[in-house]
């Protein structure tokens, strides 16, 4: 296999978060700037206006809270490939290279916990905000 060809599967195979951190970091600057917003919303509907303001204006704000902190975890984390696994490689290149890969692994699956606790609680203030 040629090393183009090698190069391409290992892009390929990196992982949907590497995907879509590389479509979201010509972004960061965006997403942190939405993120300060968010905290903001959230520091006017607390502190601000007190607690005689709806509930749901600030469980909004810490849902666009937690969907920007998901955006950036997944912009800066994954933005790397994971690392290729040499077999001709020294007996600790290969174990660093496989504690850096699972601990990648450990990182998609709590970014992906964190993805299910963002949807949920996007759905749940949107039923609210339907309820009226």
């Amino acid at each position: 296999m040629s090393n183009s060809a090698a190069r391409t599967t290992s892009v390929r195979s990196s992982g949907i978060y590497h995907r879509l951190a590389r479509q979201l970091y010509p972004f960061r600057l965006l997403i942190g700037v939405l993120g300060g917003g968010a905290v903001a919303a959230f520091i006017v509907v607390a502190l601000a206006l007190g607690w005689t303001v709806d509930v749901l204006y600030a469980l909004a704000s810490l849902t666009a809270l937690l969907w920007v902190l998901w955006l950036l975890a997944v912009t800066f984390i994954f933005v790397e490939p994971k690392p290729e696994l040499e077999p001709a490689a020294p007996f600790r290149r290969r174990v660093a290279i496989r504690l850096r890969r699972a601990a990648a692994l450990v990182l998609a699956l709590l970014t992906t916990a964190l993805l299910l606790v963002a949807i949920t609680m996007t759905i749940r203030t949107l039923t609210m905000f339907a309820a009226g």
